[in-house]
């Protein structure tokens, strides 16, 4: 090995020993209560009532075992209520969107009726047209007793096709203009 291997090996064995020796009146890191032993793992410290080791982590802190496994299992349950919660929205979010999905469907469909009763209604408005120049020629031309039924029958008609047209453009909506 070389002289400067060796050298960094009895630095690093030196701070070492001077970390544990600062960490024998270490304090737990969790609760604050210093730690009464040079021991760890075998010599009792008192944190309330209740006795508990203490522990060095790899990174060199000191901490009361019962410390440590209350923090421990406190983060473990923090972990599970944020899944909880987490799986919660998620399954609110994939409701809200079966019910958007729904509502298109709905949204769709009565898009499709008005769009049916819309075009209802533009055949009833031509027809409605054509049988008005019908009793418009009617009444212009020769008053006989044949000519004044077909006009009753075309009026009758006319009215029949007004009131239809009237319900379809119920059913298609505001946007339609009535004749």
């Amino acid at each position: 090995a070389a002289p400067g291997d060796q050298l960094v090996f009895a630095l690093s064995e030196a701070v070492k020993e001077r970390l544990e020796d600062l960490n024998e009146a270490a304090e737990c890191q969790i609760c604050l209560t210093r730690l009464k032993s040079s021991a760890p793992k075998r010599i009792a410290s008192q944190v309330g009532d209740v006795t508990s080791r203490w522990t060095i982590t790899q990174c060199r802190h000191h901490y009361h075992t019962q410390c440590l496994a209350r923090w421990w299992a406190q983060v473990v349950s923090n972990r599970r209520e944020k899944e909880s919660a987490e799986s919660a929205e998620s399954a609110r979010a994939r409701e809200a969107q079966a019910r958007l999905t729904v509502l298109d469907a709905v949204l769709a469909a009565g898009e499709a009726e008005v769009e049916a009763a819309r075009s209802l209604a533009v055949e009833l408005r031509a027809q409605l047209e054509a049988r008005g120049e019908q009793n418009n020629q009617a009444k212009a031309g020769s008053r006989s007793g044949a000519v004044r039924a077909e006009l009753a029958k075309n009026e009758a008609e006319e009215a029949s096709l007004r009131a239809d047209l009237n319900l379809a453009e119920q059913r298609g909506g505001a946007g339609l203009v009535a004749v």
